[in-house]
């Protein structure tokens, strides 16, 4: 009986410790699950500078950004591709349009770019505006297979291409995130090196400006965007 008891008793304590070493094997070979791990992400959209072949003297080409940045926009959409030549092209067509049907292409508000130009204009009812977000509700959209157009106060952006003192009412396109060096990827449409150009997280979000649709008046308001996706909201 003791010898019985004895083996028993040896028994248990070996597949305990087997046990005890399995679970530290298997914790220290399994890597712990992280959902907020994230890599880079750059959406594939085709870039258009607003005056393409460089003519900005073509007061068109030279207000458009908002034209730019909706076409960039609605190129991703249908997964077609542009030239310099047919940028230009449909940002004349896309002004005309405006002018004749609104009495003006210049300086169109967030809401406007998406009422005029992509509804009006494209005939795509399928995004979204959004107001008053923060910085990481930008870069959880982007995760989300969004891609986002801003009004920014250009004249803040710093960017290097533009003409001093730059913009003040400007879109571009937000097409990814880096999240290793904390930036947003963006096309903007502003510079003919705008393509995927990296502005710093931070600052981009705080120049984040809407503006009103009227001839160059200066006057900014809240943080605004439009959300676009390949698929139905």
């Amino acid at each position: 009986m003791n010898k019985i008891l004895t083996i028993l008793i040896i028994g248990a304590i070996l597949l305990g410790s087997t046990r005890i070493i399995s679970n530290s094997n298997f914790n220290s070979l399994t890597p712990p699950k992280n959902s907020d791990v994230k890599s880079l992400i750059i959406h594939n959209v085709p870039f258009a500078a607003q005056a393409a072949l460089g003519n900005w003297e073509d007061e068109r080409q030279a207000d458009g950004c908002e034209e730019a940045s909706t076409l960039m926009a609605m190129m991703w959409i249908k997964n077609f591709n542009l030239t310099k030549e047919e940028a230009k092209t449909m940002i004349i067509k896309i002004s005309d349009y405006e002018k004749n049907t609104y009495g003006s292409y210049v300086d169109t508000s967030i809401e406007d770019s998406a009422k005029r130009i992509i509804e009006g204009y494209f005939g795509y009812k399928n995004y979204k505006l959004i107001y008053d977000f923060d910085l990481q509700t930008l870069i959880n959209k982007i995760y989300d297979g969004n891609i986002i157009i801003l009004p920014v106060n250009g004249n803040k952006l710093a960017n290097p291409h533009f003409r001093i003192p730059g913009p003040v009412k400007h879109m571009l396109v937000l097409v990814g995130y880096d999240p290793e060096t904390k930036k947003f990827i963006t096309n903007d449409p502003g510079t003919k090196f705008g393509q995927q150009y990296k502005y710093d997280e931070q600052h981009l979000y705080d120049v984040i400006k809407n503006y009103q649709t009227t001839n160059h008046n200066e006057s900014l308001t809240d943080k605004s965007a439009i959300l676009l996706k390949k698929y139905i909201f």
